[in-house]
């Protein structure tokens, strides 16, 4: 069976002012992968990849003022070639897809001031676990019984005094309990208000924002509508991918946590070209790289609502017949963690006592 058909070779760097965030997959000589050898590209696959790659480029937003993109870079004006294809491989057998990732990094003052929110939570939080001092008091007084009573049935059975062993074992558990039933009800009491505080504090995220924007053209299954992400589908499927040398189906969505910067992307988009490609050959290049020309960069918020931190993935999973001949995509990009939030822990002696007295030795 055949395996991928087309290597994946290390994607390079090319540094330019009005750069676009891609990672190519070049096809490249690969006679295992290819049971049959292989073949150079006709003049209109190669025609066809070039206006549909500068196409998709083209559609990508710039990055709004203070965001920066992540991954490899190549130039609108240096576009990568098809590369070899599979010698038994159908003429227009690929699809193309193109992707950009943007990071709109907190300041200084906004990482300070999240910090400084999540901590003075947190201290609110310490000082609802703490018991009001004549409950601490007694829980503590049955904890030290309790810890004297296990002292006392590791003597007994020392002294081989199974009987007397069981009856201190018996007592020092029954007090023990006494005391987890005091904290378990303190805690009980202010649950209301330390899950609220919970979820205000998890909610105010330490990291900036972060979306990404894929475009896919000849799609031989299509994906999905999302209700999570801001995604549209143009076009009917294409099981024979590129072979008609047109956009039979374009498809795009913005993945990442709901934020600003998210939305922003999402309405930069210039749906109704997007949309107009389809059904037609991919317009020149030179017609794209005047588009990159004209396009200005959408403005963003600098503080994000307070979201969840998970992010959904914007792509929907698809299905084709084979490897596509040349791929532009990008893999998702894990920032460096932020620093953890300073959010002190008080009394740690005291702590250590109660959970020594709850576990019960």
């Amino acid at each position: 069976m055949r395996m991928n058909r087309l290597l994946k070779p290390v994607p390079f760097t090319l540094a330019h002012a009005a750069a676009v965030l891609l990672v190519c997959t070049w096809p490249m000589l690969a006679q295992a992968d290819c049971v049959d050898g292989v073949r150079k590209p006709s003049a209109s696959e190669s025609d066809f990849h070039k206006r549909a790659t500068a196409a998709l480029i083209a559609a990508l937003p710039p990055a709004p003022e203070g965001v920066r993109v992540t991954g490899v870079v190549a130039d609108i004006k240096r576009l990568p070639d098809i590369g070899m294809l599979c010698k038994d491989q159908k003429s227009g057998d690929f699809n193309i897809n193109a992707s950009r990732f943007y990071v709109l990094d907190l300041s200084e003052e906004e990482s300070n001031r999240r910090r400084a929110q999540r901590t003075a939570i947190s201290n609110q939080l310490y000082e609802l676990a703490q018991m009001p001092p004549e409950q601490k008091a007694r829980r503590n007084a049955l904890q030290q019984q309790a810890e004297a009573g296990f002292t006392a049935t590791d003597a007994a059975r020392k002294n081989r005094d199974e009987a007397t062993a069981k009856a201190r074992e018996s007592e020092a558990k029954a007090l023990s309990q006494q005391a987890r039933d005091m904290q378990k009800a303190h805690d009980d009491a202010v649950r209301p208000q330390t899950d609220e505080l919970t979820k205000r504090r998890d909610a105010i995220p330490l990291a900036g924002q972060e979306a990404a924007v894929r475009l896919h053209i000849n799609l031989a299954k299509l994906p999905a509508a999302s209700s999570t992400v801001p995604n549209g589908i143009y076009g009917v499927v294409s099981p024979t991918l590129s072979a008609s040398f047109k956009v039979q189906n374009l498809t795009w969505s913005v993945g990442g946590s709901d934020t600003p910067l998210r939305q922003a992307l999402a309405d930069a988009l210039d749906k109704p070209r997007l949309q107009a490609l389809v059904g037609k050959s991919p317009p020149g290049v030179e017609e794209s790289e005047s588009f990159v020309l004209k396009a200005q960069p959408v403005s963003v918020a600098q503080s994000p609502q307070a979201t969840p931190a998970a992010t959904v993935d914007a792509t929907a999973a698809s299905s084709e017949p084979r490897a596509a001949a040349v791929v532009v995509s990008t893999p998702a990009v894990k920032p460096p963690a932020p620093p953890a939030a300073v959010e002190p822990i008080k009394n740690a002696a005291d702590a250590v006592n109660v959970i020594r007295g709850l576990f019960g030795r």
